[in-house]
């Protein structure tokens, strides 16, 4: 119980820390960078969790580890806090319901199915975690996953090394690029609509014999060589072009043999030159060069050779020519794969080839062969092609031929004559006799067309090593490769601090042709007084394609002994030379007094097969007490390491080369240091390391990290130093140049060694180092020659983000664009360009045309050299963007715009675009801004300290109010009156503040104190004529003023005083009539002489009423008319207009629907209801509409859908007064459209038409579905054998009918058809009618669904033939592609019952009887109508399992009546070579069983096997596989016997003969 209380109040103590740092913004930083605080609280809570049950956990084990360590259980799994492991239905559900977890799993475990992990539920409260998530546990591995994860950055988190798209399932840790024992996996970069990818190496200076040096089909990242990675070549068909992209700086010059497998009597040969090339020769075996005309056949093993030549002019920026210089490119190809049936025997003479005159014209000579007497065929050769019987003298047409001759006798073939038919007579008078078919015959000419590499230098002192290089010729330019980085160009020598290997090439001036590569490597540097160790390989392995069967490897040192290892923690003495069989990374390690050296060689040169990788094994340090949570020093720490449960060696040491131990159980250290520790398996490794500074004495050694490690290729890495916590110095250096002071986490480009050294107070002091050795060249770009420009494709990695370029050394980092950046040639600039900006469509790498959206520059440079002058950058962290504030929201005539920038930002920089579209440029911040422009945007942005711009911040001021407000006076200054009523309407785009008025002609500063302040919306009487001054003042200070002229009072009192109140204005008025002595009184609203009332007394009007009757005046009131009489029949008429009623109502909504016929789009069949109401656009109303007949009334933000039959209600309501304006409009469906029962997802409704009432509806047909597919589901019902039929006719834009389709159902079943669109068509009508079967019924056609036919298609790219081999026989396998709908953003698939994984635009790979299924999902996250799926299986003509299965029970057969015919292809290591075939028959009456095997060389029958069993019987046959043959055919077929029974013919098994 004390040690769990202990365990709590540990973890409080870390939970508290880190939520802590994470405040302090330390840990967020860090591990996922700055955003927003809900991002942050996310982060903040998975962290927070994650590292409190990974605590929980490792004390739980740690505990149960020290009570067991003196007991007998040794069952790992009962020292962990777990309850049940995970249930095949639970990994179910994973795969179908939790995918990021799924694709977490699979991408640390690298592994494809998650069925076989280990995984455990651990008890969260065995050990006392209060958290709502669930957490499984891998006990294998020891990683923990939070099952639900934590949703942030877009993407799903686990565990916190990784998170997972949930959209793509892409993971944000990537395996690609990875490094290993001196191999790179790369995938290569292929245009989208590529098809038939292919890749291949060739280095300069090469004779490509080796297999691994022709084209490979690509189907996916490649392992290469690490040195090899600048020498790849690709190639790809795209719109039936083949596109072949050397790498960078190389002309294109390749040579394809085909076939280049198998022995064969002839091979084609095809060459492929740079398309401007002016000069594209060959020659064969040395010969003089021929220019290229076509493809050709050689017959004989020979060596091709292939250059091409061009000229490429350098331009300055104008366009002018500098100069003109020539590029060269060469390949080289040696033909071993000719071979023959025939047997040479070279005790027979070669006949003799003679030279002659030439006799006809278009000659240039005549040869003649002698045969001896004995010859039964005389054959001859032109340029190695077909052979030809000789007769007569042969005519030669052209220098440079070559003849070759050989006869037949009784006693064999003869060796083959070679005569060179030169212009010089002299060099062609002999003929040389050789062996055509002997392979690799030393008398095989050797290319002579190669440049030697030029001479490198190396002179070592003190501990560095200068590098000159020296050429042969004059070079153009030199070009030096130092270890793993890109190739640079060399103009001096350079000094070095490290061992490593120096490659050199370099470009004649002369010619333009680039040498071969020369190689030294650098060995001996050590640091300071430290050990020297060498490692010497013989061959060394400089890592070219030269490959040999083994290495020995020695080792010396100038210390007292070396060691040597294989993993790089277990080393043994080393006594002699190692003898190395297959590639592997050797270790060795030498001591002394001041230091340990070590250092390591990648063995590539054995076979061209890359070592297996290692697995990553977990290892986890715990310390007791915790130095991170301890603020006090102790006398000693406790020491336990966790092991990955697959280890079967576990080590750690005390320092970095320190004693290596093997683990027994926890220990304890008396002096801060460092420990490190190391997990090993049978094909895994994992290591860690820890800093103890907890301790009184001793100071411990820096742990030096890199991301990414030299695990994983990059061009950079970023490097974090950890120091001892007690250190008061903290430094480190790079190359020895010098220490200087840590001042945080900084990024290196180049290899190197950083050293990183700490002292603490009592002067003790410890050190460590870390090589980089990842840094290296990128993958090879794609540059598209398009005539008037290049087209620059980035290889930046799959996944990275934020990438960036900079393109030379003076140019800024700039966004990359995925259209790539366009290179123009001067000389074209103004078919490109116009007014700097590019006028012409772009072809992109798929051969479409688009509008370029990339930068573009004028090429200044030879395209060669390009990349050398781009730099790469990706996956930096922005700095987060500044932070824009204004000093207030409300409205106001000026804002004060405040930038504040982070810390990191060393350039603060903003810019304004105004109104009216005019902008600064962007601008040094220096002080806050003033804006008085309603709409003015700001922007703002940083720099850091690496040229890494911020993201940028924008904020719009909308809260400039620039207008003053609007007055409006409304009174009656015609007829006389004793006083006269003004109504006063202020209205302002804000908010009025204050209205006055005053006596007189007066300006805005008299009211700033006096004044009679009125409300808004309120009558003023006035009793005096003259002038009077209304003025209205807003919330941000804008100001009016408005004068009236007052002429119309008369105070002689009226017969009759017309009254209305109150004096605000509203929608109602009270009137009130004085008639003195009037005995009648009478009144009418309005002009309207028939409108006379008696008055009774005070009334009420309404606004809604006087605009109902067409009362109001031009001004917006309405007269009121009094009339009096009195006793004496003398009459009085008086009138008033009314001023406090507002009849100033809003315009009519005029409402816009739709409605109406349906349409097909790429989601579906959507009813479009899309309705628009246009309101009056006056600023002092608000406006609603209501679709439930008025109950509800919703405010109006834009268009809405409304897809059903009713009345829609629209109404405009001034917000001062309550004067509202109101409307409806009814809409319906017309009669013909297609109703939604036909799409509305559910398969029991229908629309219905019978034999007696034909139905006609109308779909409409978005244009994106033009051309695309849609699926019907039809039917019939009733009864009577009816048949249902549908009708479907297709219309264009001109109601021109376009296609017809029709569906006939018969009975009562209903069936789904897949229809194609026509081009063109805009809509489609539907015809449903039945008719009545045998009996005379009715019948019912039925339309149940109609939708877009969205589900992926599958395209069987392959069927591959099973293929006999020495080792057995390889199944046939299939290729397929997925094309998916286009509103797919997810495109998934899966095989068997596999995860669902993200498609990759790759060929997928299936075994036999494997199915592929494919499904998408749109942006809304519905999937398609249905999953596709297709199953593997072999060719109709293929040989069935069942015949290789290892089952002597299973088979194949023919018969009497049906014979079979099955293909099998044979692998080129099974040529000649014996097979074994298990046959047997079975039937009656004594049947007879027959298999004939055929063997083809492709299409070439070339002999012929047959193998017959009589009676039921069982035999195994032995056979021989013909030379040259690449296919066999067996045919199986059976007689009866005597009685004329059945019989069958059956093959049980074959394989090798081994």
């Amino acid at each position: 119980m004390m040690k769990r209380n202990k365990g709590i109040t540990l973890v409080a103590l870390i939970i508290t820390i880190v939520v802590l740092l994470i405040i302090s913004g330390i840990v967020i930083k860090t591990i996922f960078g700055e955003e927003g605080l809900i991002e942050k609280t996310k982060k903040t809570k998975i962290i927070n969790n994650f590292l409190q049950v990974k605590e929980l956990v490792e004390i739980y084990r740690s505990d149960k580890t020290i009570q067991d360590y003196v007991g007998e259980n040794n069952n790992e799994n009962e020292k962990l806090p777990i309850k049940s492991k995970i249930t095949d239905q639970e990994i179910k559900k994973i795969k179908d319901k939790n995918p990021t977890l799924e694709e977490t799993i699979k991408t640390i475990n690298k592994i494809e199915d998650i069925s076989h992990i280990n995984l455990y539920w651990i008890d969260l409260e065995k050990i006392g975690a209060n958290i709502k998530h669930k957490y499984l546990i891998d006990i294998d591995s020891m990683q923990i996953y939070d099952y639900e994860g934590e949703y942030f950055s877009k993407k799903r988190w686990h565990v916190l090394e990784m998170g997972v798209d949930p959209k793509t399932l892409e993971p944000s840790i990537k395996t690609d690029n990875e490094i290993f024992d001196g191999w790179i996996t790369l995938t290569l970069y292929y245009p989208s609509s590529a098809t038939e990818k292919m890749w291949r190496i060739g280095e300069e200076g090469e004779t490509r014999t080796d297999e691994n040096l022709t084209w490979e089909e690509y189907n996916g990242p490649i392992t290469i060589r690490l040195g090899q990675v600048e020498n790849i070549w690709i190639k790809y068909k795209l719109n039936g072009e083949t596109v072949i992209v050397p790498p960078l700086g190389k002309l294109l010059v390749d040579i394809e043999v085909n076939p280049t497998k198998g022995k064969q009597e002839s091979v084609n040969v095809k060459i492929n030159f740079d398309p401007n090339a002016e000069t594209k020769q060959y020659r064969i075996n040395g010969g003089n060069w021929q220019n290229y005309n076509g493809e050709f056949t050689v017959t004989e093993n020979v060596l091709v050779e292939a250059r091409g030549i061009k000229k490429e002019n350098i331009y300055d920026s104008d366009g002018n020519i500098l100069k003109t210089q020539t590029i060269t490119g060469k390949d080289t190809y040696f033909i071993d794969n000719i071979g023959t049936t025939e047997e040479i025997t070279e005790t027979i003479p070669a006949p003799q080839i003679k030279r002659l005159e030439a006799k006809e014209e278009g000659e240039v000579a005549r040869v003649e062969i002698i045969y001896p007497d004995n010859a039964t065929e005389k054959i001859y050769k032109i340029n190695y092609g077909q052979k030809e019987n000789y007769t007569e003298e042969i005519g030669i047409k052209e220098y440079d031929t070559v003849i070759t001759a050989y006869y037949k006798t009784e006693k064999g073939t003869s060796l083959s004559a070679r005569l060179y038919i030169s212009k010089n007579e002299s060099e062609s008078s002999n003929s040389e006799n050789y062996n055509p078919y002997k392979y690799h015959d030393p008398s095989t000419p050797k290319t002579d067309y190669n440049l030697n590499g030029p001479t490198i230098g190396i002179e070592t002192t003190n501990n560095q090593a200068t590098i000159t290089i020296t050429t042969q010729k004059n070079a153009r330019n030199i070009y030096v490769k130092l270890g793993n980085d890109s190739y640079k160009e060399y103009t001096e020598p350079i000094t070095v601090n490290e061992n490593m290997i120096v490659r050199a090439y370099y470009i004649a001036e002369e010619d333009g042709m680039t040498s071969d590569t020369s190689y030294e490597r650098i060995s001996g540097l050590h640091q300071g007084k430290k050990p020297s160790v060498i490692i010497n390989a013989d061959p060394y392995p400089y890592g070219n394609n030269k490959t040999v069967d083994k290495v020995n490897v020695t080792i010396t040192t100038n210390a007292t002994e070396a060691q040597y290892s294989f993993d790089g923690v277990v080393y043994k003495k080393y006594n002699s030379t190692l003898e190395i069989t297959s590639n592997c990374t050797i270790y060795a390690k030498a001591t002394n007094d001041y230091g340990t050296t070590i250092e390591h060689l990648n063995i590539t040169n054995i076979s061209n097969i890359p070592p297996s990788k290692k697995e990553k094994l977990t290892v986890n340090i715990m310390a007791d007490p915790e130095p991170k949570l301890t603020t006090s020093l102790t006398d000693n720490t406790k020491i336990t390491i966790s092991y990955d449960n697959r280890a079967t060696e576990k080590y750690y040491s005390i320092g970095k080369y320190g004693e290596l131990k093997e683990y027994q159980g926890s220990f304890t250290v008396t002096q801060n240091c460092t420990i490190y520790a190391y997990a090993i398996s049978s094909n895994g490794i994992g290591q860690t390391s820890k800093i103890i500074d907890n301790i009184t004495t001793g100071i411990a050694e820096p742990i030096i990290e890199a991301n990414p490690d030299n695990n994983q290729a990059t061009t950079k890495t970023t490097i974090k130093i950890t120091f001892d916590q007690n250190a008061k110095t903290t430094k480190y250096e790079i190359n020895n140049e010098g220490l200087i002071n840590y001042t945080g986490e900084f990024e290196v480009t180049e290899n190197c060694t950083i050293r990183a050294v700490n002292t603490n107070s009592l002067g003790q002091s410890s050190e460590t180092t870390y090589k980089v050795q990842n840094i290296t060249a990128t993958a090879p770009a794609l540059i598209l020659d398009r005539g008037e420009y290049y087209l620059l494709k980035l290889p930046f990695p799959d996944g990275s983000e934020n990438r960036e370029y900079r393109y030379k050394q003076e140019g800024t980092w700039k966004s990359y664009n995925n259209d790539g950046i366009l290179l123009i040639k001067p000389d074209k600039k103004d078919d490109v360009l116009s007014n700097d900006k590019i006028k012409i469509k772009i072809i992109d790498e798929n051969g479409r045309k688009i509008n370029f959206k990339g930068d573009w520059y004028l090429l200044d440079m030879p395209i060669s050299k390009v990349f050398e002058y781009i730099s790469m950058r990706w996956d930096r962290a922005q700095s987060v963007s500044p932070t824009i504030l204004l000093n207030t929201n409300e409205p106001t005539r000026k804002a004060i715009v405040t930038i504040t920038y982070p810390n990191t930002l060393v350039k603060k920089q903003y810019k304004i675009i105004y109104p009216d579209g005019k902008q600064t440029d962007w601008t040094e911040y220096k002080e806050p801004i003033t804006v008085d422009k309603k709409g003015t945007i700001i922007y703002a942005r940083g720099i850091d300290d690496a040229e890494v711009y911020s993201k940028e911040a924008t904020l719009k001021v909308n809260n400039i109010d620039e207008d003053p407000p609007i007055i409006k006076l409304t009174a009656d200054l015609e007829n006389a009156q004793q006083k006269v009523g003004v109504k006063v309407m202020v209205t302002d785009d804000t908010q009025v503040d204050t209205i006055k008025w005053a006596k007189g002609n007066l300006g805005e500063s008299y009211f700033l104190n006096n004044g009679t302040a009125i409300l808004n919306n309120s009558v003023v009487n006035l009793n005096e004529n003259g002038i009077y001054t209304f003025y209205a003042i807003d919330s941000v200070g804008n100001t009016q003023i408005y004068t009236l002229t007052i002429t119309n009072i008369d105070n002689t009192p009226p017969k009759i005083d017309i009254k209305s109140t109150p004096d605000t204005i509203g929608i109602e008025s009270t009137i009130t009539i004085d008639y003195e002595d009037s005995t009648i009184k009478e009144y009418k609203i309005g002009d309207d002489e028939k409108n006379w009332k008696t008055y009774k007394g005070p009334f009420t009007i309404t606004s809604n009423e006087v605009i109902a009757n067409n009362a109001v005046n031009s001004d917006y009131t309405v007269t009121i008319y009094a009339k009096g009489k009195d006793s004496a029949g003398n009459e009085i008429i008086e009138k008033k207009k009314i001023l406090n009623l507002d009849l100033d109502a809003p315009k009519t909504p005029v409402i816009t629907s739709n409605y109406g016929y349906p349409i097909l789009t790429e989601y579906g069949v959507k009813a479009d209801g899309k309705t628009s109401i246009n309101y009056d656009t006056r600023k002092d109303i608000t406006n609603y509409y209501s679709i439930d007949g008025g109950k509800t009334w919703n405010n109006y933000t834009g268009a809405f859908q409304y897809v059903q039959n009713g009345t829609i209600y629209a109404k405009s309501v001034k917000n001062n007064t309550g004067l509202e304006t109101i409307t409806s409009k009814t809409v319906t469906q017309p009669s013909d459209a297609l109703a939604k029962e036909a799409y509305d997802e559910n398969e029991s409704s229908y629309i219905v038409g019978r034999k007696y009432a034909e139905l006609k509806r109308y779909l409409l047909i978005d244009s994106n579905m033009s051309g695309k597919s849609y699926y019907i589901l039809t039917g019939c019902s009733s009864g009577s054998d009816a048949t249902g039929c549908v009708t479907v006719k297709y219309y264009n834009d001109n109601n021109i009918e376009i296609g017809t389709e029709i569906i006939i159902n018969s009975g009562i079943a209903r069936k789904t058809d897949v229809i194609n669109i026509p081009e063109n068509a805009t809509k489609m009508l539907f015809i449903m009618n039945g008719y009545g079967g045998t009996s005379g019924g009715s019948g019912y056609a039925c339309i149940y669904e109609i939708g877009n036919s969205n589900e992926p298609k599958i395209e069987l790219e392959k069927q591959s033939y099973p293929v006999l081999t020495k080792d057995g026989v390889v199944e046939g396998y299939c290729t397929t592609k997925i094309s998916y709908f286009s509103t797919s953003v997810q495109r998934l698939y899966k095989i068997n019952n596999t995860g669902w994984q993200t498609y990759q635009n790759k060929s997928i790979k299936l075994e036999i009887g494997q199915t592929l299924y494919a499904k998408g999902i749109d942006k809304n996250g519905k999937e398609t109508r249905t999953i596709s799926s297709y199953t593997a299986t072999l060719p109709s003509d293929a040989l069935a399992k069942e015949a290789y299965d290892k089952n002597n029970s299973s088979y194949v057969f023919g018969t009497k009546y049906s014979k079979l015919e099955k293909y099998m292809l044979i692998n080129p290591n099974m040529v000649g070579k014996d097979y074994y075939i298990v046959t047997g028959c079975t039937g009656d009456s004594s049947p007879k069983g027959y298999v004939t095997v055929k063997y083809y060389n492709d299409t070439t029958l070339i002999g012929t096997e047959e193998i017959i069993n009589s009676g039921i019987n069982n035999k195994t046959s032995i056979m021989k596989i013909p030379e040259n043959a690449t296919k066999m055919l067996f045919t199986m077929y059976a007689s009866g016997g005597w009685s004329g029974g059945e019989g069958y013919a059956r093959i049980y098994e074959l394989g090798p003969s081994n």
